[in-house]
């Protein structure tokens, strides 16, 4: 009861009150500041999956490949649509967040944040994760057409047909991005060749693997991968043939080169 007294007599309702409220706005203010940042890097991911579709129209030399298109889309993430509504109210606050015990102004807003905060610490007590990636903010989604069969926008591109074609969508989608990384950094030099290491190429059918070498090579970009099928020899610029010495050396020799 003492402690009780005291603290009505000097007042301290007021000073707990000024801490609520600075704690309060503190909090708003850095929920906002850190889910800007956290969002600053999606007009970029925009821009470069416009730049890959771009480059994705153009697929001269593949003939079992109709079409292909990435979209983005935004996060589902519940944490994330939590911190975004609590940033966008709080910069709607038409006096800003100071005035939390007003009886009056901004009540409505000041209700709605904190209900918006409540939902927030409900999801992140079964959130799994410590912390919020880039990569939580988007999905991205891959649509492809394949001899008439049309995929629509899937999230992911395994089991879009057959193993395959699996690969030869995936590669392509690689190759794009190669191509616009090749135009960004060799801009003072056009002629500039990439080379990449092509794995799994015993999936691909010999037509399917000949026509993603013409469409890579268009895009001057080079593979580099074992097992070349002996009805692809002339599709290879050079062929190596490796082996190993008895004191276990392994020795390359070129069995083709080509200008």
């Amino acid at each position: 009861a003492r402690e009780l007294k005291t603290f009505v007599n000097e007042n301290k309702i007021e000073t707990f009150k000024t801490e609520v409220a600075r704690l309060y706005t503190t909090t708003l203010h850095h929920i906002a500041s850190e889910t800007t940042e956290l969002l600053k890097a999606d007009s970029d991911i925009k821009r470069t999956v416009n730049e890959i579709n771009g480059t994705l129209k153009d697929l001269q030399g593949i003939k079992v490949i109709e079409n292909i298109e990435l979209r983005f889309k935004e996060s589902d993430n519940p944490v994330l649509n939590h911190l975004k509504a609590i940033a966008e109210l709080s910069a709607s606050m038409p006096y800003g967040t100071d005035n939390l015990f007003s009886a009056s102004v901004g009540k409505r807003e000041h209700n709605q944040i904190i209900r918006a905060l409540g939902h927030l610490a409900s999801d992140l007590a079964g959130h799994k994760a410590d912390y919020l990636q880039v990569e939580d903010s988007f999905v991205l989604e891959f649509r492809a057409i394949e001899n008439g069969h049309d995929t629509g926008f899937v999230p992911s591109l395994d089991g879009i047909g057959s193993n395959g074609t699996d690969v030869m969508v995936k590669a392509m989608v690689y190759i794009a991005m190669l191509s616009l990384a090749r135009e960004q950094s060799a801009k003072e030099n056009s002629a500039v060749y990439f080379h990449c290491i092509l794995d799994e190429v015993g999936i691909l059918a010999p037509n399917y693997l000949k026509e993603l070498i013409e469409y890579a090579n268009n895009k001057k970009i080079r593979f580099l991968n074992g097992a070349p099928d002996e009805k692809l020899v002339t599709t290879y610029k050079r062929l190596y043939m490796l082996s190993t010495n008895a004191k276990h050396q392994t020795m390359v020799r070129r069995l083709l080169a080509q200008a």
